[in-house]
């Protein structure tokens, strides 16, 4: 349709333009107006490209797709207004910090009570030690990896 090669056209950057293309050129073979995109015919779209392609057709590909509307809208004034819903991050792993080993904890605290002491940096520069604070901090850091997500989509 001519309106999307127009839209399409202010379009400067070319990747964003890559990750629009197929969500551009099934609207166009569908009949849809740049205007009438929404969470609808993204949802038929992402059909039709599990369906008919080998590309992702999962949360990640459609958030892609939805993160490159939506910086559009926000950067061209020809863009339709209308955003789309970015699926969340799905989180990989929790893992709760009790269900590492035990030697991989003590391992930890080991590596933690070294901070306390003073250290030779590579270069032979004498380290002092950290305040208690700045090791509870660190403490508490490696705690929360062990009880949050240890990865991202």
């Amino acid at each position: 349709m001519p309106v999307w090669a127009e839209v399409v056209a202010k379009i400067g950057d070319r990747n964003r333009r890559k990750r629009l293309s197929g969500l551009v050129r099934y609207s166009s073979a569908a009949g849809i107006d740049p205007e009438k995109v929404d969470e609808e015919a993204l949802d038929k779209y992402m059909r039709y490209r599990g369906d008919t392609t080998r590309l992702a057709a999962n949360p990640a590909a459609r958030r892609v797709i939805a993160r490159a509307w939506n910086t559009s809208v926000e950067e061209i004034l020809e863009w339709p207004r209308q955003r789309l819903i970015e699926p969340p991050v799905k989180l990989l792993a929790i893992a709760a910090w009790d269900s590492f080993p035990q030697t991989l904890r003590d391992e930890i605290e080991h590596y933690l009570a070294g901070f306390e002491m003073i250290r030779r940096a590579a270069s032979g520069k004498r380290i002092r030690p950290c305040k208690q604070s700045s090791i509870d901090t660190r403490r508490r850091e490696l705690h929360q990896h062990g009880n949050r997500e240890s990865g991202r989509l």
